[in-house]
């Protein structure tokens, strides 16, 4: 297993490529799974601004000439003792120890058309013991490491950026995030839903899509019943449990790094998203009579892996509804009576509400085209 104080033993072995070659092992987060050049049939998923970090070293593939009998391996733990200054003064920190990598190979052939072949990627969990969580990790989340972004959006409010409705996304402020938490790679699935509360929720779902028409107190419930669970399995740290994200956690993740209006750019189209009408385009995606949930995962994840982020159901985050201010905050959470907010676009929604920083409220009874994207995250009472 990958370790911090084993120091070697974690071994990944790439083989079956053309012997006696040079080949690379780059080592990276995020696989973002594009045509590596034209003319070429290998897929690369380790992209720089995306992925890849690192070069984890060069290689002889060794072996019989003229076969594909070449080999070569790397001791991930020896790698990451003897080279901390490649991701940090400390490769073993909670920000890199506890989480997703990704590796992919390189190796030089000359009768591709590029001149090399790329591996199929490998995905592995990390832990360190002295991290602030260190469980297995439930497959279906995300590990988010704590920073800072900014919250929110100063965009004028027009076409086509409709206004929210009854809160703003204005000012845009600075947020910091200082603990590390987990955030569903999904929207809760009707079937998810229902293995807990006996119901697809109150229009039913169909299998492997988002539960829809739940209220706040019924979403509430479900991740009561999920900790309840998890806490059986030994999956819930000390001073986490499964619950609605806040607004600053669900941002934080939803934007995975990026700044603009969308996670996916400036602009959302009909084939980026389940939502009704694009603003951009102004084309309607499907008519009112089609209007209706996707599968989780119709459409590709943001830069950190979540799907549905910008669509399919609306997410009900744990805060009450409140104004921003332009001041810099440090894990914001809204508490106390009132209106709850719910982020990311719907099917029966328009772009405008899918951006990152649009703010819905509605009173906790709303269930209409509502779900539910949970997080193992420190323990909040709303």
């Amino acid at each position: 297993m990958p370790s911090a104080t084993a120091g070697s033993g974690f071994v990944i072995t790439c083989s079956g490529v053309d012997a006696g070659r040079t080949a690379l092992l780059f080592c990276g987060r995020n696989m973002s799974a594009l045509p590596w050049k034209p003319g070429n049939l290998s897929t690369m998923c380790m992209w720089p601004g995306q992925g890849r970090i690192l070069r984890c070293g060069t290689f002889d593939t060794g072996g019989q000439a003229g076969t594909c009998n070449g080999s070569f391996s790397l001791d991930f733990n020896t790698f990451m003792r003897d080279h901390p200054g490649l991701v940090g003064p400390d490769p073993w920190s909670w920000q890199w120890s506890v989480g997703r990598f990704e590796l992919q190979a390189w190796y030089r052939d000359p009768q591709a058309v590029t001149h090399g072949m790329l591996s199929t990627a490998l995905s592995f969990e990390t832990c360190n013991s002295n991290a602030p969580v260190c469980t297995p990790l439930v497959p279906s989340l995300i590990a988010i490491q704590p920073g800072s972004f900014v919250m929110g959006s100063d965009v004028a409010l027009g076409y086509p950026y409709f206004p929210e409705h009854g809160y703003s996304g204005a000012p845009a402020h600075p947020v910091t995030i200082t603990y590390p938490y987990w955030i569903g790679e999904t929207e809760v699935t009707a079937e998810e839903y229902a293995s807990i509360m006996g119901t697809r929720g109150s229009a039913g779902g169909l299998p492997g899509h988002p539960v829809v028409a739940v209220g706040w107190q019924e979403a509430r419930a479900y991740c009561s019943g999920l900790n309840v669970q998890m806490e059986a399995q030994g999956l819930v740290p000390p001073g986490y449990e499964y619950r609605l994200p806040t607004e600053a956690e669900w941002e934080y993740a939803a934007r995975a790094g990026t700044t603009t209006e969308y996670c996916t750019g400036t602009t959302l189209d009909c084939g980026e998203a389940n939502i009704y009408k694009s603003l951009h385009s102004g084309v309607e995606c499907v008519g009112y009579e089609l209007w209706h949930s996707n599968p989780v995962r119709q459409y590709p994840p943001n830069a950190w892996g979540l799907y549905g982020i910008l669509d399919n159901a609306a997410e009900w985050c744990l805060d009450t509804a409140a104004p921003y201010t332009a001041a810099a905050a440090v894990d914001p959470f809204v508490t106390g009576p009132g209106l709850r907010v719910h982020r990311g676009g719907a099917f029966a929604m328009p772009s405008s509400i899918s951006r990152s920083a649009a703010r819905i409220a509605w009173p906790e009874w709303f269930m209409s085209y509502n779900g539910l994207r949970v997080v193992l995250a420190p323990k909040r009472e709303p």
